[in-house]
């Protein structure tokens, strides 16, 4: 296994710019220079590009768990909107429900 390999799809990259992402897959492992890290593909809702998220910080799982128990235990189908709250490399990230 290649590591920060993800297939077809480039690493989703986050900036205090805000992303309308919809997340097409349910979580699976990615290997990267640091381990294993679990992963969602997501699609671009303004430029229709796909993308693999990483989703193991505390800041994006911590937004994501209520609205993955809300759509039945699953992530696959959630619209949100994701951006960092400073260029900080370490800043938190902001996710909230689309609607």
């Amino acid at each position: 296994m290649d590591i920060l390999k993800t297939g077809d799809r480039p690493r989703l990259q986050v900036s205090t710019r805000p992303l309308r992402i919809q997340i097409v897959s349910d979580a699976y492992l990615t290997l990267t220079q640091f381990g294993y890290t679990a992963t969602v593909d997501v699609i671009n809702l303004d430029t229709e590009q796909k993308f693999a998220f990483f989703i193991a910080s505390k800041s994006v799982s911590t937004g994501l768990e209520s609205l993955r128990q809300a759509n039945k235990g699953s992530f696959a189908g959630l619209k949100i909107r994701v951006n960092k709250i400073s260029d900080d490399k370490r800043s938190p990230y902001v996710v909230e429900k689309l609607e």
